[in-house]
């Protein structure tokens, strides 16, 4: 028996209506950025939030923070040291081990480590925190803060550049979770 005419269009418009419900990638969330003692860094790979905890390139916090990492890819662990303070972590375990004046006890973590374009995310209030360092969310600004000294960007596209002695304000864009400056406003800016 075949379908009516008027039956197939009202058919064809219901599952065009419910299509244009669901989201896409033109309605994701903006970036998450980081503010970091003092000034907004970014890496190569854009922070992530799984489970509500951002994740971060380790080499990004590591580098920033003076922390000291070392990889272990026969059992894709990591540990971060910074004086008298180590965390060991291993990639897909919510399972780390902290040592502390030679003190070794076990804590558990809302997220595991993974790896993103070659890249050891981990938890960023996890680490800072069992580092010592103060941790802060601006919901508003989608920023991550730690330390002191931040105050919410006005326009939170605008990157200050120091170069030559001089300070530049310039609008970035963004690109596939990369932060681009147009060559032509750079080049005005000097």
């Amino acid at each position: 028996k075949e379908i009516p005419v008027k039956q197939k269009h009202l058919s064809l418009l219901l599952l065009l209506l419910s299509m244009l419900m669901i989201p896409t990638g033109s309605f994701a969330a903006s970036p998450v950025r980081l503010f970091i003692k003092g000034s907004y860094v970014q890496g190569d790979v854009a922070p992530m939030i799984v489970k509500d905890r951002t994740l971060v390139p380790l080499r990004l916090i590591s580098e920033t923070l003076n922390y000291d990492v070392t990889w272990n890819g026969a059992d894709r662990s990591v540990r971060i040291v910074q004086n008298d303070r180590a965390i060991d972590l291993k990639i897909g375990s919510t399972t780390a081990y902290g040592l502390q004046s030679g003190t070794k006890k076990k804590i558990a973590m809302d997220v595991a480590p993974i790896i993103v374009k070659d890249r050891t995310l981990v938890p960023l209030r996890f680490i800072s925190e069992n580092f010592g360092e103060k941790v802060d969310w601006d919901a508003k600004s989608r920023t991550v803060i730690i330390g002191e000294g931040y105050s919410p960007r006005t326009n939170p596209d605008a990157l200050t550049l120091h170069f030559r002695n001089k300070t530049f304000n310039i609008e970035a864009k963004m690109y596939r979770g990369q932060t681009m400056i147009p060559a032509e406003d750079f080049a005005k800016a000097m």
